[in-house]
């Protein structure tokens, strides 16, 4: 496995769930919020990543809230995108 190769697909990884982050979430469900957070697929998603946040960082108070979900799902996103960049270099190396 080459460090460039793993770079590119973790980056078009990263790049892929921001879009769908920041940009196809607000475009399938609309600014107005029409669907909440908690009964999203992104809930689903990064939810192993936010309760591990949550069980971890011994947070109270608003900040239990607030910090959780943003941690986890930023967790999330490096975790994800390590694991496609790792799947698919594995697949795509020249034997």
């Amino acid at each position: 496995m080459t460090p460039i190769r793993f770079i590119k697909f973790f980056g078009i990884a990263l790049l892929v769930q921001f879009f769908f982050l920041l940009g196809g979430y607000t475009l399938l469900f609309g600014p107005s919020g029409e669907k909440h957070f908690r009964d999203s697929m992104l809930f689903y998603v990064y939810s192993p990543f936010i309760e591990l946040i949550i069980r971890m960082g011994g947070y109270t108070g608003e900040s239990s809230m607030i910090w959780p979900p943003v941690f986890g799902i930023m967790l999330g996103i490096f975790i994800y995108s390590g694991l496609f960049a790792v799947i698919v270099v594995y697949l795509t190396r020249k034997k």
